[in-house]
């Protein structure tokens, strides 16, 4: 009985960890490196009042990804030109474009990083002058750079 207890289990577990080599090679590789579209968020600090009359400040994150429209204009100098036409007239805020944060969509699994001192996407920073990103795909075959040009209308 203990053997043959044993035998099942042998089988069972080279059955389990044989299965999870199976298929591995089909898996898409993510070959693309797009930046697809570009936006910001307005953050800001508001002070409020607790119900017990103490003060207290609160971040207050607006997302403007509506008021933002996204594309590129083509390439030139190695890096693909992109422009951000701002709806400032649309905007609930009044934007700092020298303080605000940045938000990008890009090809399945690529990843983003900023060049030559541009800020960091999700942080504040400033988008007032051009910015430069690198994105490269996941399996590291291909990169794109980008310059982002923000237009105010």
């Amino acid at each position: 009985m203990r053997k043959s207890f044993l035998y099942l289990f042998l089988l069972l577990t080279s059955f389990i960890l044989g299965g999870c080599k199976m298929g591995l090679d089909d898996l898409p590789t993510f070959e693309e490196a797009e930046l697809l579209n570009f936006w910001f968020e307005h953050r800001e600090v508001v002070e409020k009042t607790a119900p017990d009359g103490s003060k207290y400040e609160q971040v207050v994150f607006t997302d403007l990804k509506e008021i933002c429209s996204f594309k590129q204009l083509g390439e030139s100098d190695g890096y693909v030109q992109c422009e951000v036409v701002v709806n400032t007239q649309a905007s609930p805020k009044s934007l700092d474009m020298s303080n605000i944060v940045g938000k990008a969509t890009i090809s399945t699994a690529a990843y983003i990083q900023p060049i030559d001192g541009s800020p960091q996407l999700g942080s504040l920073g400033n988008f007032a002058a051009p910015t430069k990103y690198l994105v490269t795909s996941a399996n590291q075959n291909n990169a794109k750079k980008y310059i982002i040009n923000v237009v105010l209308k």
